[in-house]
């Protein structure tokens, strides 16, 4: 995310996942990126979330895949330069 296209902005937000619409308080910045609470999740990413599931909402293989795109961008990113 980048604000008003600046440097390159991250908002960390436990429990959120990519595609839904949710509600934010930011509780802490730093100088890229800030810290969030999630109080509600307004448009839920019905192909992801699993709400059933105890500690994880994501299965194994959902949470590799989620993990693997954020590498690579963080590599083309850096590369990039």
């Amino acid at each position: 995310m980048s604000r008003e296209g600046r440097h390159p902005w991250a908002i960390v937000v436990p429990f959120a996942l990519p595609g839904e619409k949710i509600c934010v308080h930011t509780y802490r910045q730093g100088r890229l990126h800030s810290y969030d609470d999630l109080p509600e999740v307004i448009t839920p990413n019905a192909e992801r979330r699993d709400d059933s599931r105890v500690l994880f909402m994501l299965s194994y293989d959902t949470r590799l895949d989620l993990k693997r795109d954020v590498v690579a961008k963080a590599y083309q990113n850096y590369f990039s330069k």
